[in-house]
């Protein structure tokens, strides 16, 4: 029997703990939620490998030791065996069905949990080390460059790595690689984040492609909590982490004076993106020890990937280390918001959707029409208080006419809809991007539940037809933050009430 070979493995099979936790978790919502549409379930995996199985590795998500951390992930291969739940065969595919998270988490963010497979009779799973956005302290660039990680060329580390000058910590092991990645993260000023790879699946030139997202070679990319950190990312102590209070962290949360969401501000609850890998054709075996940051006591340390290249995947998440959920105090929430409905706006990290945009109303066909991607990829998002019912978008915004007459229209791309379970704070649906159907999984965060974070998802995993995005989103009526002091008009500056618009 090969005692090496990854196996078809669930998320919540870590422990019998964490599959327990998932059934009230963020991905069914327990029983006043309604189930997420159901795509075909892969088979368990069996006790022992079938002689002659093909080795690679099963997708799994998530982080180590203090609470849980609630939230969802999807994955979509570039040429690779990663078994998302169609088994080991090499394709560009997606996930069956997002993941629910519920392993234990560490404050520091450090560690993202990407695989499980067998090793020596006992599952173990393999996480991506020193994803630490410590030293990040300049929101400028867009960019923020990961130090001493693993990308290796062909994804293996069981002979990589040299010693911690501080050494290890709670997630940290003895040895650190010796590689460095770019990460992208929010950039102040920017209002287009969408990828220059969608700009090609769309039928028109959305615009200029330097003004796109170039994730090209990237490692991540990640918006939201923890993601601008003041220290140094090499010490081994999570005390050396800390929040820099006084940088955005995240686009679109806010209004401008023109009365749209295009403001930045902070999610101190919700951190979301995406993150690459590099696992194909990888058994257990070519990755060496980790520390048990999952349950158990068996990890490995895998290889990030660069975003594009074959033979990687991309995992798009959100997350919160909030530690537990709260129950939704329903009559709290509209006393809070002054309102029966709350309104969430925020920003997603998208890949396989079609941008184009067809004028709702206008002249286009007028002598000297134009049109002009001005931001994206906007989410809003409702919960109704009286029956709980959640519902939402995606879109982008566009300017365009002719001759003085340019008007900025927004542009839908992914509706969704579902039911907040109160007991809580999960929610779970259905979604849809341009006839095309889909999941919709999310979390409401914080003791007014007052970040929202959420994940949409195609139900074909076939590598041409696949969709998905993921998304963090602050409530209208949560105070926004200020990066200088001074006086501010209060009659919608902040966002007074949930009806403001």
């Amino acid at each position: 029997m090969n005692k090496n070979t990854f196996v078809k493995f669930s998320l919540t099979l870590v422990s019998a703990a964490v599959l327990a936790a998932c059934g009230s978790s963020g991905g069914n919502g327990g029983s006043q939620a309604p189930q997420a549409p159901q795509a075909p379930q892969a088979p368990q995996a069996p006790q022992a490998p079938q002689t002659g199985a093909t080795e690679g590795v099963t997708t799994v998500t998530n982080d180590s030791l203090d609470g849980k951390s609630y939230g969802h992930k999807s994955v979509k291969k570039r040429v690779s065996n990663l078994n998302v739940g169609q088994g080991k065969e090499v394709s560009s595919n997606s996930s069956n069905v997002p993941t629910a998270m519920t392993i234990p988490l560490d404050p520091s963010l450090d560690t993202i949990v990407i695989a499980t497979g067998n090793f020596q009779d006992s599952q173990q799973g393999a996480y991506l080390e020193d994803f630490d956005f410590r030293g990040n302290t300049d929101n400028t660039t867009g960019e923020h460059t990961l130090q001493h990680i693993h990308v290796t060329a062909d994804g293996s580390t069981v002979n990589a790595g040299v010693a911690r000058a501080d050494g290890r910590s709670r997630t940290k092991t003895d040895l650190q690689g010796t590689e460095t990645g770019k990460a992208l993260v929010f950039q102040q000023d920017r209002l287009n984040y969408i990828s220059t790879e969608e700009r090609e699946l769309s039928n028109e030139q959305l615009t200029d492609p330097r003004g796109l997202r170039d994730r090209t070679d990237s490692v991540a990319e990640v918006y939201g909590n923890r993601t601008f950190l003041a220290g140094n990312s090499a010490e081994a102590q999570a005390a050396q982490i800390v929040a820099n209070e006084n940088l955005s962290n995240a686009p679109f949360l806010y209004k401008d004076q023109n009365g749209e969401y295009t403001v930045a501000g902070r999610l101190n609850l919700v951190q979301y993106g995406r993150v690459t890998s590099k696992l194909h054709e990888r058994k257990m075996d070519d990755f060496r020890e980790g520390l048990p940051v999952v349950d158990g006591d068996k990890t490995r340390i895998a290889s990030f990937g660069l975003y594009g290249q074959d033979a990687t995947e991309d995992h798009y998440f959100y997350r919160s280390n909030t530690g537990s959920r709260n129950p939704v105090d329903v009559a709290a929430l509209q006393a809070h918001y002054r309102s029966g409905v709350v309104q969430y706006n925020g920003h997603a990290v998208t890949y396989g959707l079609d941008h184009s945009f067809k004028a709702k109303s206008g002249l286009p066909n007028a002598i000297g029409y134009q049109k002009e991607l001005v931001s994206g990829t906007h989410v809003q998002a409702n919960i109704d208080l009286a029956d709980n019912k959640v519902t939402g978008k995606l879109y982008d915004v566009w300017s365009h006419g002719a001759y003085g007459s340019v008007a900025t229209e927004q542009n839908d791309l992914v509706s969704f809809n579902g039911r907040l379970n109160v007991a809580n704070g999960a929610i779970a649906g259905t979604s849809n991007h341009k006839g095309a159907e889909g999941t919709f999984n999310a979390n409401v965060f914080g003791t007014n539940a007052q970040e929202l974070g959420g994940a949409v998802k195609s139900k074909s995993h076939l590598a041409n037809e696949s969709w998905g995005a993921v998304f963090g989103a602050v409530a209208v009526g949560a105070p926004q933050p200020r990066d200088v002091d001074g006086l501010t008009d209060s009659t919608d500056g902040n966002n007074a009430t949930a009806n403001s618009r």
